[in-house]
């Protein structure tokens, strides 16, 4: 079977209808792969990224704190996370062209302790409050903070770039929580519900 299928609409499962839409046939990720539905590491489905694929989202406006869980795999080119413009494109936020990202060699970005092969499939947590940034993966803790500027956001695109020099995110994605708030009192058991559910770690 031949056969591929792509997503138009992601849907918000929150009730609040912000949902990730991409109109344009030749833009849309792929979620069934000749004919066989894509799946992550873990056997579970999972949305194809790619290079020019992406979905636009109903403007968030006003994002100051915030915390973001996201399933998805880890890269070849990943090293680090919560850079400016770089490799792993998951989110990007409008008012000033930050953007929760992978990062090799820009300082300030995020190394990782825990140990994250290419294919696999991880948990990122990534909390903004008062501006700075800090960041788990797999529910360990990065060994670095961001810096981010203070301005509040509004989020518009996922899986995509803002500079034409860098590489969208091409990952295997399973979910996206964001929480316009800081969640890092509930992060250890927000992640222990997602990861039952994914059997990531």
């Amino acid at each position: 079977n031949t056969v591929n299928g792509f997503v138009e609409t992601w849907y918000d499962q929150s009730g609040n209808g912000k949902n990730a839409t991409q109109l344009t046939a030749s833009n849309q990720l792929k979620i069934v792969d000749a004919g066989a539905l894509v799946t992550n590491a873990e056997g579970n489905p999972a949305i194809q990224g790619a290079t020019g694929k992406s979905f636009g989202l109903s403007t968030i406006t006003g994002l100051g704190d915030v915390s973001i869980f996201f399933v998805g795999a880890v890269p070849s080119s990943f090293q680090a996370i919560t850079g400016w413009d770089t490799n792993l494109h998951m989110i990007r936020f409008s008012s000033s062209n930050w953007e929760f990202v992978a990062n090799t060699t820009d300082p300030g970005n995020m190394d990782w302790n825990s140990t994250l092969t290419s294919g696999d499939t991880a948990l990122f947590n990534f909390t903004r409050s008062s501006g700075t940034v800090t960041g788990y993966a797999n529910s360990v803790a990065s060994d670095t903070t961001s810096n981010a500027n203070s301005n509040t956001f509004g989020l518009n695109r996922i899986f995509t770039r803002s500079n034409v020099n860098y590489n969208d995110y091409e990952g295997k994605a399973s979910e996206l929580i964001i929480y316009p708030s800081d969640q890092s009192a509930n992060r250890a058991a927000i992640e222990t519900n997602i990861n039952n559910q994914y059997d990531i770690y």
